[in-house]
């Protein structure tokens, strides 16, 4: 029988609050404005690229379009999509173990998908990954469930076989508006908010521990 996982990306595979930070405060230095902090930017995050320059200039008055300045941090962030971020513990072994032991592995992140392939990449986790979609692959960003629906819909997988793993409120409602199960990951930089979830983890190792307990339930 089929199983499918669709992993966010940040705040759930890579802790790349820092990396964001980067491209952010490059940009609002390409406008002359002062830095902020890695922890506001943070709490920014969840909501795509365009939210988060919105947030990010909110205390001042941006010069040009909002939508030239998504532009020009993509491609501050797609020049060095690694910078200050890191895979979370037991990532690369646990990616390794749920795609052997037969789950559809995909990731399903509102960062543009531009900069998630070069992350996902780097890190040597694309082999493990069924599909990688992002901002720009044609779906509405999360919540909308339109890219979980494709999932479904592709790989002929029902929903009760289906787990989405974030660290946001946009991931725990993405997987409510399939009515499919979710984990929240405690360990990351977003926010439960009150969305509902059917599991926490507080680290991934427990999360692969949790879905292979899962799989013997199936």
């Amino acid at each position: 029988m089929k199983k499918l996982l669709v992993f966010d990306l940040d705040g759930t595979l890579v802790d790349s609050a820092g990396g964001i930070a980067v491209s952010v405060n490059r940009t609002r230095a390409d406008y002359g404005f002062a830095p902020l902090s890695p922890e506001k930017i943070a709490s920014f995050t969840g909501d795509g690229a365009k939210k988060l320059i919105e947030r990010s200039f909110s205390d001042v008055r941006l010069p040009v379009p909002l939508e030239e300045a998504v532009e020009k941090m993509t491609r501050h962030y797609a020049d060095d999509p690694v910078a200050d971020s890191f895979l979370y513990d037991g990532v690369a072994e646990g990616i390794r173990e749920l795609h052997n032991t037969g789950w559809i592995v995909t990731v399903v992140s509102n960062k543009p998908v531009i900069v998630s392939e070069k992350i996902l990449t780097h890190f040597r986790l694309m082999p493990y990954l069924a599909e990688n979609i992002g901002g720009g692959s044609g779906f509405p960003l999360k919540p909308a469930p339109d890219a979980l629906f494709f999932l479904m819909e592709k790989y002929k997988v029902p929903a009760e076989n289906i787990y989405v793993t974030g660290d946001n409120h946009t991931d725990l409602n993405f997987a409510k508006a399939a009515g499919v199960k979710s984990i929240f990951c405690e360990y990351g930089f977003g926010e439960k908010a009150d969305a509902e979830t059917s599991c926490t983890v507080n680290s991934f190792s427990e999360c692969v521990k949790h879905l292979s307990a899962v799989l013997t339930e199936m």
